[in-house]
């Protein structure tokens, strides 16, 4: 049985208003990460190298291995992992992005599971 847990906040304010101190800083999404951090998902593009680490963190905060996420995903609830060319871990969630040092960066750790499932 797969736990969800719930990360909505209670709040009356609109927009980007709400998100003054939030983790990563305002940002365009990438169109081909859009659909999935509008659901409330979280995207981490990384160099393959650094696949492995960033899996055990994606265990760590949700529970799962990213290749068990697709109930995690639809629900929005998912950290999705994908490669991409570069040296930079950017972490995106809706309209915001985050570089992080690397797989072991705190700031990593905060942007996702602060931005997870809003």
């Amino acid at each position: 049985m797969l736990f969800f847990s719930a990360r909505d906040d209670a709040t009356t304010t609109p927009g980007d208003a709400g998100r003054q101190g939030a983790p990563g800083r305002a940002a365009q999404v990438p169109a081909a990460v859009a659909g999935d951090v509008r659901r409330g998902n979280v995207v981490v593009l990384h160099p393959a190298a650094q696949r492995r680490a960033l899996a055990a963190l994606v265990r760590d905060v949700t529970g799962l291995p990213p290749a068990e996420q697709g109930p995690l995903r639809a629900a929005g609830q998912a950290v999705l992992l994908r490669a991409a060319a570069g040296s930079e871990v950017v972490a995106y969630a809706d309209g915001r992005a985050l570089r992080a040092t690397g797989p072991r960066d705190p700031a990593l750790r905060r942007f996702v599971e602060f931005w997870l499932g809003r």
